[in-house]
C-alpha cells in the first residue's frame, strides 16, 4: 500500500522536506512560471526499500534524489537573448496576479489572451489583470480578466495541453502599441526558426523590459534524446524549441509567452511557454504547448463567450 500526491511550490524559493516514512522522489519539472510539480511516493507498509530501487543504475533512489538538487538549492540560468524595441512584439502582454507579475500572454483577439494553463491553476480570475501594450515589465494598460478557461485535457503533472484563454474587460484598443497575433494556419516546421518573447530570467536576474531571441524547432526524435525527457515529451501537444548547446532559451517567468513564427510575412503563434529542464541547458531544448491542435477548442470558446 502507497500513498501517492502531487506538490506544487516554487522554484525560485529554496526549502528542504522532511519525511518521517521512506519515500521515493520521482523527477519534477519546473514551470517557466516559477512554479514547480512534484510527484512523491511514500512507501506505508514496510520500511524496506525495494533492491530494484538502490542497485546502481538509471533508477537507484541516489540518483533520483541527485536529480533533484535544482529543487532544494535553484540557481538562476544564463540564458541569451536581447531587449526588444519598444512596440516589437505588440501582441505580448503580461499576467498580474494580486499586483504581482506573473506570467506573458498573447493577445489574439480584442478581448481574448492565450497563456499558459499552468499559470491559472485554481485561482479566481478577479485575482489577475492583464497590462498590455507595456515594454518594461509592470508597465501598460489594465484589463480586467473576467473569465478563465483552462483546456479542458489540461493534465498538470504532464503538462498536455498546457493551455489557458482569458477573456478580459475593457477589449483592447489595438494601435502601434497593441497587436493581435495570428493562429497558425499549418504546424511549424522542423529547424524553423522562430523567435520567443518575455520578462522572464536573464543572465542578470529578472528581465524589467521585454526581451527576444531567435530559436530553432527541435525534431521530436531529438527532443527525446536526453534521459530526463523519456516518456515526457507528447509530441501532439508539445513543441520543442532551442540550440544543442543551450545558451537560449525562455526562461522561468517567460511561462504564457509566445513561441512565434513568421510564414509569407505574417507572425503566427505556434507555441506557449511552457516548462524545461533548467534554462539553456546545453541538450534540453524549451518546451512549449502547441497551438495548432487546440485552435478548434480556441475558437469556440472566443465565439461561446463574445
Amino acid at each position: 500500500m502507497h500513498c501517492v500526491f502531487h506538490l506544487h511550490s516554487c522554484c525560485s524559493h529554496s526549502f528542504v522536506l522532511i519525511f518521517l516514512q521512506p519515500t521515493v522522489v520521482l523527477p519534477y519539472t519546473c514551470h517557466r512560471s516559477g512554479m514547480i510539480s512534484l510527484l512523491l511516493l511514500t512507501l506505508l507498509t514496510s520500511p524496506r526499500v525495494d533492491a530494484s530501487l538502490t542497485s546502481e543504475g538509471d533508477n537507484s533512489i541516489t540518483e533520483l534524489l541527485s536529480n533533484q538538487m535544482d529543487f532544494i538549492m535553484p540557481e538562476n540560468r544564463v540564458i541569451g537573448g536581447n531587449e526588444t524595441e519598444p512596440n516589437a512584439w505588440p501582441w505580448t502582454v503580461q499576467l498580474v496576479y494580486k499586483n504581482v507579475f506573473q506570467c506573458g500572454g498573447s493577445l489574439i483577439n480584442e478581448s481574448f489572451v492565450v497563456t499558459a494553463a499552468h499559470c491559472i491553476g485554481i485561482r479566481l480570475p478577479q485575482h489577475y489583470i492583464v497590462l498590455s501594450g507595456g515594454h518594461r515589465r509592470m508597465s501598460g494598460r489594465p484589463h480586467k480578466v473576467i473569465k478563465l478557461f483552462v483546456h479542458p485535457l489540461y493534465n498538470p503533472f504532464f503538462y498536455l495541453y498546457d493551455i489557458a484563454l482569458l477573456k478580459i474587460a475593457p477589449e483592447v484598443k489595438l494601435g502601434e502599441s497593441a497587436q493581435v497575433i495570428a493562429l497558425p494556419k499549418m504546424p511549424p516546421l522542423d529547424f524553423e526558426m522562430c523567435t520567443i518573447a518575455g520578462w522572464g530570467l536573464t543572465e542578470t536576474g529578472r528581465g524589467s523590459r521585454l526581451r527576444q531571441a531567435r530559436v530553432p524547432i527541435v525534431p521530436f526524435l531529438e527532443c527525446i534524446r536526453p534521459i530526463k525527457y523519456w516518456g515526457r515529451i507528447f509530441p501532439g501537444t508539445m513543441l520543442c524549441a532551442g540550440y544543442p548547446k543551450g545558451g537560449i532559451d525562455s526562461c522561468k517567468g517567460d511561462s504564457g509567452g509566445p513561441l512565434m513564427c513568421e510564414r509569407d510575412g505574417q507572425w503566427e503563434l505556434q507555441g506557449v511557454v511552457s516548462w524545461g529542464e533548467g534554462c539553456g541547458e546545453p541538450g534540453y531544448p524549451g518546451i512549449y504547448a502547441r497551438i495548432f491542435p487546440v485552435i478548434p477548442y480556441l475558437n469556440l470558446m472566443m465565439q461561446l463567450n463574445q
